[in-house]
């Protein structure tokens, strides 16, 4: 009877001391259990973090916006240029890539902007900053090898606002020339990135003109010295018939199509602000197709064009919003831009004062 007494007594505390170790089991279990979800979470959901890393990644989902655009048959791919080399995943700034592939058969290139996503609540939990998204994707078709390459990617802020614009320079390589022409991608207060392109220049000059008042002041129609043993300058109404060597092209801007252009045999482009107004501008030369040899002088035209509200628009204070022509075939290093651009402030100026497109405005002009 004592014997049977004694473990009666015993009884409770090893129930205790076996509870005590379940719970114990159980809390280290639960530690350890929490521990490799956490980790496994970390793994799987973690970003890329080094430059390779998050190369690679960027092209992934560039590529598979390609493969939804234009068919999953890609049998070559690559990145042709990157606009910022501050890859780490701390990185603040947006990453600009271009790059190049091919989508049964044909050749594709595309231009993709990627930006920093807010953090998850997860990339909160432990402590590090959201992955990039990608905010816009400019494709097209190239139909040779050497077409509408990506020669230079930059960062712009045209119009002084802040904000900066995306310039890409498209040029071509065809056997005889070379063509060139702009992409600019602007952000403004609706988030999201619009394009902007050049129009067609044979569109340009045969487009209706708004003919303001001009008070007694006139365009230059024609730039280029004349000598005695020149032909008069071609009537204007001659060259406008003329074709202009330029390339017409199409793209997809997130899922959008638009049209752009860009200039060929000696054409060229170059961004301006308005030496009065201060606005950007984008100064174009283009050469007619006028029956002389391809790599000889041609008439030329150029024209004036601002980044306005609406895109890209013929600029209405420079010349009177009329382009200028050459006065007779040049060739590239004849042509001197700069002059031809003072000349079409120097058309709105008398004296001191520059007329603005209305007749009412009057500014001063700094010298």
């Amino acid at each position: 009877m004592k014997t049977l007494s004694i473990c009666k007594g015993n009884q409770p505390d090893v129930f205790h001391t076996q509870k005590i170790k379940d719970n114990l089991f159980s809390y280290v279990f639960s530690l350890l259990l929490g521990g490799i979800i956490t980790i496994l979470l970390f793994f799987f959901s973690s970003n890329p973090v080094s430059p390779k890393d998050v190369k690679h990644e960027l092209l992934e989902i560039s590529l598979d916006e390609m493969k939804r655009r234009y068919g999953d048959v890609i049998t070559e791919n690559n990145i042709d240029k990157i606009s910022s080399t501050e890859l780490e995943a701390g990185a603040d700034k947006s990453i600009i890539l271009s790059g190049s592939t091919k989508i049964n058969e044909n050749i594709y290139r595309w231009v993709s902007i990627f930006e920093r996503m807010p953090p998850s609540v997860f990339d909160k939990l432990v402590g590090r900053t959201g992955f990039f998204n990608l905010a816009s994707l400019t494709s097209y078709e190239a139909p040779y090898f050497n077409s509408l390459l990506v020669d230079k990617i930059e960062v712009i802020d045209f119009d002084g606002d802040g904000i900066s614009e995306v310039h890409i320079r498209l040029q071509s390589i065809w056997a005889d020339s070379t063509s060139v022409g702009p992409l600019i991608l602007s952000k403004k207060d609706d988030s999201k990135w619009n394009l902007n392109t050049l129009p067609l220049i044979s569109n340009a000059i045969n487009s209706p003109l708004k003919i303001p008042k001009m008070g007694g002041r006139r365009p230059y129609n024609y730039f280029g010295m004349v000598g005695e043993e020149d032909p008069k300058p071609k009537p204007l109404i001659e060259l406008k018939q003329l074709g202009i060597s330029e390339e017409s092209w199409t793209l997809n801007h997130n899922g959008e199509e638009q049209n752009f252009s860009t200039l060929r045999n000696g054409g060229d482009y170059i961004f301006r602000n308005h030496t009065v107004k201060g606005y950007a501008q984008i100064q174009t030369l283009s050469f007619f197709i006028d029956g002389g040899a391809v790599l000889g002088p041609h008439y030329a035209v150029v024209n004036m064009f601002k980044l306005g509200e609406d895109g890209i628009e013929t600029d209405e204070l420079w010349n009177w919003e009329y382009p200028m022509y050459s006065t007779r075939p040049l060739r590239l290093s004849e042509i001197d831009m700069d002059s031809i651009l003072k000349a079409g402030i120097m058309s709105h100026t008398v004296g001191d004062v520059f007329y603005g497109y209305t007749e009412f405005e009057k500014i001063r002009v700094q010298k």
